[in-house]
């Protein structure tokens, strides 16, 4: 390379300063329909964010005249599917699986004639085999059912006696597993253990609890938990109830990462104790995401590395001064996308895909000027990932390079002298 090619490269690297891309995101209104009293609303989206279900009372297909709250499926390029056809009752709270082929969902309606009591169960469509009932019972509900990657597991909230373990009623967290059935993961019999979230394997699922599952909660606060399959509980937050508390829990692909909201103090920041987002690491602890002095920030949701989180705010974080309910990303490199600026109406719920460069959400605003009625619609953004470091120009780095360029001049000049002696 010669006497100057070292220092010639070390002048380029000098020269070049990464820069990352910032992202946009953009819009698209996935559902549109009108009427005061008709709504699409709690989107769950595939990993490839190609598949939405949704719940909504709306006759997207003609085939719901009837105005009954039903399970839907959308698909990018077919369109609408819909789940569950029933003319009484109510099917809520879809999760889809990552193929988006599966869809969990709790409902009190009978579609397949084997729920004549009413009760709230939790069913789970298949496109290839269509709708089965997972849980049967006469008494007591089964609701807020998460599902994990392949589909084939299902953590759900029950306070039925489902494995005979469950006599006192309390709302427990249990598991289905489509080889060999449900087991009950918590049993306590005071308090309640909620919001569950299973990770890609389904063999860790995080949720929300007021008990003392560790001898850590004897205040009977509301504090984030996760079960493993082989270790069994860890208290993730362990505050009192004066202190604040902890929920919505999501939690990635691996399980080793949980985002959830609280009003707690956990990293020494939130001394006023305003609703914000946190983020744990197995490995590193509590990050506090947001930190605002009023408004909430809540409903996280975060993408397979956990490297990406969608929140609902109505905080002053990015541009949103008039405090209106906005869709927020936060990502580890760049930080924060405020994805809906509007000044009225409210959007909810955001869900994020296994790369997380999709969010669904719904919204009774107008960001795109086509919900002029103002109806829960959803929506679907994309938000293209950070450019790994764009080369840029550093001044100082021009400067060395300058001074680098003249001598390997003057050297190379000066040997040709000699050898032409």
């Amino acid at each position: 390379m010669g006497r100057f090619g070292g220092a010639l490269v070390a002048g380029f690297l000098f020269l070049v300063v990464p820069v990352r891309a910032q992202e946009t995101c953009s819009l698209t209104q996935v559902t549109n329909t009108t009427g005061g009293n008709t709504f699409n609303l709690i989107p769950a989206i595939d990993a490839a964010g190609n598949r939405i279900a949704f719940e909504s009372n709306a006759d997207l297909l003609g085939t719901d005249a009837s105005g009954n709250i039903e399970i839907f499926l959308w698909d990018a390029s077919t369109g609408f599917t819909q789940i569950t056809s029933t003319t009484s009752g109510v099917s809520l709270n879809p999760a889809i699986d990552a193929a988006g082929n599966r869809i969990a969902f709790e409902s009190n309606a009978d579609p397949l004639g084997s729920n004549g009591d009413g009760n709230s169960e939790i069913f789970l469509w298949d496109v290839s085999t269509g709708l089965a009932q997972i849980t049967n019972t006469t008494s007591g509900n089964s609701v807020s059912p998460a599902i994990n990657a392949a589909g084939n597991r299902i953590a759900f909230v029950s306070s039925t006696d489902l494995v005979g373990s469950n006599s006192d009623g309390n709302s427990e967290i249990f598991l289905w597993d489509a080889s060999t059935g449900l087991s009950q993961i918590t049993n306590t019999t005071s308090g309640i253990s909620v919001s569950p979230a299973i990770n890609a394997a389904g063999n860790r699922i995080a949720f929300v609890s007021s008990t003392n599952l560790v001898g850590s909660n004897s205040d009977g606060n509301s504090e984030i938990f996760l079960w493993d399959v082989s270790t069994g509980f860890t208290q993730i937050t362990n505050t009192s109830i004066f202190t604040g508390n902890s929920g919505s829990p999501a939690i990635n692909a691996a399980g080793n990462r949980i985002t959830f909201e609280s009003n707690a103090n956990l990293v020494g920041i939130n001394s006023g104790g305003n609703s914000e987002i946190f983020l744990w690491d197995a490995s590193t602890g509590f990050t506090q995401i947001t930190n605002t002095t009023s408004g909430i920030s809540v409903l996280p949701a975060i993408d397979a590395a956990g490297n990406r989180i969608a929140f609902r705010s109505d905080a002053p974080l990015g541009s949103n001064s008039d405090g209106n309910s906005e869709i927020f990303l936060w990502d580890a490199s760049t930080g924060f996308t405020q994805i809906t600026n509007t000044t009225s109406g409210n959007s909810e719920t955001p869900a994020i895909n296994a790369a997380g460069n999709r969010i669904a959400f719904h919204s009774d605003a107008d960001p795109l000027g086509s919900n002029g009625d103002r109806n829960n619609e959803l929506f679907l953004a994309s938000c293209p990932l950070p450019v790994a470091a764009i080369p840029a120009v550093s001044p100082l780095g021009l400067g060395a390079l300058a001074v680098l360029l003249g001598l390997a001049a003057a050297w190379t000049f000066r040997r040709r002298m000699t050898l032409g002696r």
